[in-house]
């Protein structure tokens, strides 16, 4: 009886793949880094439209109730002052390096109104682009396990 040869498989160069290893274990950490602070980031700018949506409502109120009207204002930390807003149809609006500009009700939502639009769709843009780290990690992770795999 003549024995069959046996297959051998082809030699490995453990090198190449133990830095094949250690190259995708680094990566990985750098996703799950960078995921974090798109995370973060999410975090912030749905704080930033929840903040929009309550200032629009205040507004509608304001305008609603006409010229004067008794009220609270923050003034930041938790803290507020018990106080009569005396011109309700104009409210001054802070447009960067501590400028402030008079509006109308009117156009201070239609700015909140752009300002919301553009939050939403970076929040949109750094969901995707999660979504994508979220699936290079999981390939990543594969090949990870297929790499352990074959080093055994």
């Amino acid at each position: 009886m003549t024995d069959k040869p046996k297959k051998v498989a082809p030699p490995r160069d453990e090198k190449k793949v133990a830095h094949e290893y250690l190259d995708s274990m680094v990566r990985m950490k750098y996703i799950e880094e960078q995921a974090g602070a798109i995370q973060q980031q999410l975090i912030l700018l749905e704080r930033s439209i929840q903040e929009i949506d309550i200032t629009r409502n205040t507004l509608g109120i304001m305008k609603k109730h006409g010229v004067t009207s008794d009220s609270l204002f923050p003034l930041g930390s938790g803290i507020f002052a018990d106080g009569t807003l005396k011109k309700a149809d104009k409210i001054l609006m802070d447009v960067g390096a501590g400028v402030m500009v008079e509006k109308t009700i009117e156009e201070a939502i239609k700015f909140l109104n752009e300002r919301e639009e553009i939050l939403k769709r970076n929040f949109a843009e750094y969901q995707t682009v999660l979504g994508n780290m979220q699936q290079s990690y999981q390939e990543m992770g594969q090949r990870v396990q297929q790499l352990q795999r074959s080093a055994q």
